[in-house]
């Protein structure tokens, strides 16, 4: 049965009885994802549109403020007390609210963290993308006398230590272990002992990954379960996702004086909608309340909307993450600098963040999101420069010796074009725009560019085989502090890391690392300057612009917007009555 919502665009509904009739607010509110989540499961989900639904049921110790990004305590009574043990070790001390619940009745303790770490770790739960995220973890344990107290104990300092085990989303251990299958076995022999060995000697590590990874736990009702504010109700496949507030919900005693425990709608209602332009539809149609990564264009569009901005608020904040078009190092015609560089110079990213963007965006210099304290803002982005584009090709030898209009030069014996391919998602027609328009440039200074348009799959396929010379896409980033090992360090120049592009040396990667170890902020800023030089010098990728966010909100809803996505936080939306006229 289709469900259909016909007052959800309505603030309220009244009514009159014997006692009163005062107006009653609707607090339901329905959420636009532009993709269905693959699972409700915070350890084997793969989409940030599950993250989103996954966080009004699980709840982590920590969690990021809206406004500021620090992190906050949530489950936890507070950030954890970190005791030096030596030799870069470190313990860091949780205590867990005495008020948390599941929704049996039982209280949160130590032990559910404690299991959810060792389901992270089981070798036969296909976390293997959040293991290599908590590789610092030697060991942890519950304190013998306070069940609600938890000692975690690292092999190493490491600058996102506190926010990884803080975010951690904690699993109800006697809900999802209810044979005990894991209580056995310790989390430091799962940390220090190889999979096959694991599995030899513990053969109800694989039973137990078959029931935590089925089915029934990612999608049934009845099955997924967390100490969050919302319970699922229902999910229809390709048609909407619905959580219920949940009665006597335990942070509502404490939601006045812990800002991310305030849980106002009483329900929540997700409706997977690919298509941008239907959504739009039902936004004005009164079925959606709320709808992120609006379309440039028609973001534009609704501004000049007086009826629609009637009913609905805009916001624009700022979006993590950033825009590129990686270059291949190692493919000859790429392999110099200065030819990196010219084609950095023939890219108008002014021109295109006010004709794809509508202006919602801005330029950036590197791979630091200018939001972050330490972005190093003395580094001009590379400016559109024909003239210095030129001149760049000359200077590496690329010359048009034919006067065909394209430049050539001889490379191991073979004269060759400077003709470039570049690669693009058919899922994002912005990537198709950007490259005409970088073809147009380029071919102004005798650069050929060729438009290749794939799926998604293959253009990553390509990138992690190396078998590209230019692909544009775009990294998400955290809210935390940035580790650059994954995209930028030469270890992770292999097919399953991210440095696609050949970047780096020793003195990159002695940089890298040592940002990862330090805790002094200014001496960490320092490293991070140095990194954002050797890049920008390098000209690995041409860095296009951080995006704004996009987003339309009913008015009967008094919403705060963030850096943080999705951009808002349904569970703490607020909702007001109209004027009266």
């Amino acid at each position: 049965m289709k469900y259909c919502l016909p007052f959800c665009f309505l603030l309220l509904l009244t009514c009159t009885n014997s006692t009163s009739d005062a107006p009653i607010l609707n607090k339901e509110v329905s959420i636009r994802l532009a993709a269905e989540p693959d699972r409700l499961h915070p350890l084997l989900s793969t989409t940030s549109f599950a993250g989103q639904v996954e966080n009004q049921i699980f709840l982590p110790l920590l969690q990021f403020d809206p406004q500021t990004l620090d992190l906050m305590p949530v489950l936890a009574t507070g950030r954890p007390l970190i005791t030096d043990l030596g030799n870069g070790r470190l313990a860091y001390r949780f205590d867990i609210r005495p008020e948390s619940r599941w929704d049996d009745g039982r209280p949160v303790e130590a032990s559910d963290y404690l299991f959810s770490l060792k389901c992270l770790f089981n070798p036969a739960v296909a976390a293997s993308p959040y293991r290599a995220a908590f590789n610092f973890v030697e060991d942890a344990r519950v304190h013998p006398e306070d069940a609600r107290q938890l000692e975690v104990i690292t092999n190493r300092t490491y600058i996102l230590a506190e926010a990884a085990l803080g975010n951690l989303s904690i699993y109800p251990q006697r809900q999802y272990d209810p044979q005990d299958l894991m209580a056995e076995i310790s989390l430091r022999e799962l940390i220090t002992s190889d999979a096959e060995t694991l599995l030899a000697k513990y053969p109800q590590l694989e039973t137990f990954a078959v029931q935590f990874s089925s089915a029934t736990r990612s999608h049934d009702p009845e099955a997924i379960s967390g100490c969050g504010p919302y319970a699922l109700q229902e999910w229809q496949p390709g048609e909407r996702l619905v959580l219920e507030k949940k009665a006597n919900w335990w942070g509502d005693a404490l939601g006045d004086s812990v800002e991310l425990l305030r849980a106002k709608p009483s329900r929540l209602i997700y409706r997977p909608i690919g298509d941008a332009n239907a959504a739009i539809s039902l936004l004005k149609s009164g079925e959606l309340d709320v709808m992120g990564s609006i379309p440039p264009v028609v973001f534009q569009a609704l501004l000049k909307e007086s009826t629609f901005q009637q009913d609905f608020q805009l916001y624009t904040p700022p979006f993590l993450a950033y825009y590129f078009i990686a270059m291949n190092h190692r493919d000859a015609l790429l392999a110099d600098q200065r030819v990196r560089r010219a084609l950095a110079h023939l890219t108008d990213t002014e021109q295109i963040i006010e004709q794809v963007m509508g202006g919602w965006a801005e330029p950036i210099n590197g791979p630091i999101h200018p939001s972050k304290p330490y972005y190093h803002a003395g580094l001009s982005p590379v400016n559109f420069d024909l003239t210095r584009a030129r001149v760049l090709l000359e200077e590496a030898g690329w010359h048009d010796t034919d006067g065909d209009g394209w430049r050539d030069r001889m490379i191991e014996g073979e004269r060759r074009p400077l003709r470039l391919t570049y690669n693009y998602s058919n899922r994002n027609g912005t990537s198709e725009i950007i490259g005409r328009m970088f073809q147009e440039s380029a071919r102004k200074a005798g650069v050929e560019i060729e438009l290749q348009e794939m799926a998604l799959s293959r253009l990553v396929q390509d990138s992690k085989q190396r078998n590209y010379q230019l692909y544009q896409l775009a990294w998400s980033q955290p809210p935390t502090l940035d580790d650059l090992r994954q995209i930028w360090h030469t270890s992770s120049d292999t097919p399953s890391g991210s440095n696609r592009v050949g970047f780096g040396n020793a003195v990159t990667d002695a940089i890298i690392d040592s940002i990862r170890v330090t805790l002094d902020d200014s001496l960490r800023t320092a490293l991070y300057h140095r990194i954002q030089e050797a890049i920008y010098e390098a000209q690995p990728y041409i860095f296009l612009y951080a995006p704004r966010e996009r987003i339309a909100i009913h008015r009967r809803i008094r919403a705060e917007v963030s850096a943080r996505r999705p951009g808002y936080f349904e569970q703490l939306f607020e909702f007001v009555l109209p004027q009266q006229e």
